[in-house]
């Protein structure tokens, strides 16, 4: 996507569609075959120097919500509402402003244009519309806005607040203007109101099934402006809840949620964190509180800001599934925990693919990101299990071309170049390992070919001397320094996390990611080479307390074939009450008929990590294992099914869902201890 992170939805039927926010009123999609920006109606056009741009908030919250079986509303804002009902069903979609005060939707800027006479139709604040604030109206900008149901939305501007309904039988909609500044009049009036010019408006919350909300503040210095506040429809009133008293230091609220299954609670985002209330009875009378039990929410938390609160609730409806409040943190990233389960299990666990949480069992295997009805993701490809060549510490790879050829920007191949960045960037520590080319790579090898004629021109190429000196000549001692003895080891494919300061550094899961290339993927097997080589076993900790170093392991059992579907087709029956066993204690047994197994050199297959593990970094254990024929003929499959614990979560619980005999892939969908990874081994070039 485009420039900054604003707004950000997910299209409710279409889950593959994305629309956000890049600033003001830069609105894009991905996909974004069909999507026409509001204000150009367009695609592929920048309106951020656009008059109603400029009036928008620089990041802004949008809203969706499904409106029917095969169509949804997704409303984002400037100084109005702007809405579609036909995202992803029309090619273009069209855009509709919502009236002010009331009337049927309407297009001002029909073909992009932006003509005078159409600049207020929408922009709520009272007729005739004075134009203050840059043209943005008395209310400000949109800050952000929340569905009450397919029919209701509120949106909170900066200096108000407004709530449109539409009628489901004549389409037409109305507004009320709940909070607004004090020049606007409030008609009908709204008592106690938050006055804009005393504390920003941050959020607002729908408590379901009902016209009542939350809106969040920011306070003041002094108690006199609550940061949380409850509107009663039905009279009329904001009612202060008191959560700015359970502080004694100014604690802004920036976010609000309500439970959409216990709807009398309600969590609240703060620059300390977040705080849970529980909505006692009323209303009270006028002017009082409404009686909250509020108590802090960290549950692990960062004692940091929380920007954004989500509830995700399984839209199917299932009654297994957990409820999960989301936390959007200052620069610390998104945590969550399960409502429905108080406290959140232990878990420690592999993924069956990148969107696994383990939350679900039997893992479900749609992806998001693609049309639904399209197939489901494969369950042996998980990257919670990479391979890369094992360093060897004489023999380098050899140059992979002809001798007078040479790799440029315009041709590298991507596992080739990384192979190169493997060893040179232990010359240069800025090189990023991930078989890119960026320009400062570029200038790189041209300062270090100026260093050396035999190295041939000074030019941004890599060739055959090159190759061999980099490659094939620069070795590193014990601590990691670059020397030119032939006797210390050779630096290509030492593991690219590791540095002079950490040489026994275990890779993180941005490190796997992002520095382990494969020679080929193709249909989801990753080809590799028929050598010794490492397999990273990426375990993940869900807790609030850490799992200290050499507590959580991994076990790693292997097979080979000359078919991939014989492989998969495996009965994996006895796995489970082979790892029990090896948990047990005692002697290891063997392994399982048909399987290999990695062990430590004492011959244990419980292989420990050797790191602490907690909820932010997962980590992995790095097992060698050789992959050279005549062990793994050339052109075979290997199928890796590795099956990761801890101290406190060891495999304790039973498979689910598995048929009588199980397969490789029913063990790890219904199993959160395992993973699979299938590879195809090649003769290297």
């Amino acid at each position: 996507m485009d420039g900054d992170g604003g707004g950000i939805v997910i299209h409710p039927n279409e889950s593959q569609v994305i629309v956000s926010q890049a600033f003001f009123a830069a609105w894009d999609c991905d996909p974004l075959a069909g999507f026409v920006n509001p204000l150009t109606q367009r695609a592929f056009v920048d309106p951020t120097s656009d008059r109603e741009s400029e009036a928008s908030a620089f990041y802004s919250g949008a809203a969706a919500v499904r409106h029917s079986p095969t169509s949804a509303r997704i409303a984002l804002g400037t100084n109005r509402v702007w809405l579609t009902d036909d995202l992803g069903v029309a090619h273009p979609n069209t855009w509709n402003v919502l009236p002010y005060p009331g009337g049927p939707l309407i297009n001002p800027r029909p073909g992009g244009g932006h003509l005078p006479a159409d600049r207020n139709i929408g922009v709520p604040g009272g007729a005739p519309l004075p134009v203050v604030s840059g043209g943005k109206g008395p209310l400000g900008e949109v800050v952000t806005m929340k569905w009450v149901s397919s029919t209701t939305l509120l949106v909170l501007f900066t200096n108000g607040l407004v709530r449109w309904t539409e009628d489901p039988v004549t389409h037409q909609w109305t507004s009320r203007l709940l909070v607004a500044p004090s020049n606007v009049t409030l008609t009908p009036p709204v008592a106690d109101a938050p006055d804009p010019a005393v504390s920003m408006l941050s959020d607002v919350a729908p408590v379901p099934g009902t016209d009542d909300f939350y809106l969040a503040t920011t306070g003041t210095l002094t108690n006199a402006a609550d940061t949380c506040l409850y509107f009663h429809d039905a009279s009329s009133r904001f009612f202060a809840t008191s959560l700015r008293t359970q502080l004694p230091a100014l604690d802004p609220a920036y976010a609000v949620v309500v439970d959409p299954v216990e709807v009398s609670e309600v969590y609240v985002g703060t620059v300390t964190g977040v705080w849970k209330g529980v909505r006692g009875a009323g209303p009270p009378a006028p002017g009082a509180v409404w009686p909250h039990t509020w108590e802090t929410d960290i549950n692990g938390l960062p004692q940091v800001a929380v920007q954004d609160l989500n509830i995700w609730v399984d839209p199917d409806g299932s009654a297994d599934s957990p409820r999960l409040l989301r936390a959007a943190t200052q620069s610390r990233g998104v945590w969550e925990r399960d409502l429905r389960a108080a406290p959140d299990p232990k878990r420690t666990y592999l993924r069956v693919h990148a969107r696994d949480d383990r939350r679900r069992l039997p893992t479900p295997m749609k992806n998001p990101r693609v049309k639904p009805g399209r197939p489901d993701v494969v369950p042996f490809a998980s990257r919670d299990i990479m391979i890369r060549p094992r360093a060897n510490p004489a023999t380098a790879p050899r140059w992979p071309l002809s001798p007078g050829a040479s790799i440029s920007m315009g041709n590298a191949p991507a596992y080739q170049l990384w192979t190169f960045q493997t060893a040179f960037r232990w010359l240069y520590p800025s090189v990023h390992l991930d078989g890119q080319w960026p320009a400062t790579f570029s200038a790189l090898l041209e300062l270090h070919r100026s260093t050396a004629p035999a190295l041939g021109p000074v030019e941004p190429k890599i060739n055959k001397a090159l190759w061999d000196a980099v490659v094939g000549g620069t070795h590193l001692d014990i601590a990691g320094a670059v020397t030119s003895n032939a006797s210390d080891p050779l630096a290509v494919y030492r593991p690219p996390w590791q540095t002079p300061l950490a040489m026994d550094a275990v890779a993180t899961e941005i490190d796997l990611l992002e520095n382990v290339i494969p020679p080929k993927i193709v249909n989801d097997v990753f080809h590799v080479f028929n050598e010794p080589s490492t397999v990273d076993v990426l375990i993940h900790h869900r807790d609030t307390e850490p799992v200290p170093a050499g507590d959580a392991f991994a076990m790693l059992l292997w097979r080979s074939g000359p078919s991939q579907s014989a492989l998969l087709a495996t009965d994996v029956s006895p796995i489970p009450a082979y790892v029990n066993e090896v948990l047990g204690g005692g002697p290891a047994p063997p392994a399982p008929a048909v399987w290999n197994r990695a062990e430590t050199p004492g011959g244990s297959p419980k292989l420990p990590l050797p790191v602490p593990l907690d909820a932010r970094l997962p980590r992995a254990v790095p097992i060698d294992v050789d992959l050279s024929s005549p062990a793994v003929p050339v052109n075979h499959f290997v199928l890796f099914l590795a099956v990761a614990g801890s101290s406190v979560d060891p495999c304790g619980e039973a498979p689910v869902g598995l048929p009588a005999v199980p397969k490789p892939a029913d063990l790890v969908r219904g199993w959160p201890y395992a993973a699979l990874r299938l590879v195809k081994v090649t003769a290297r070039p």
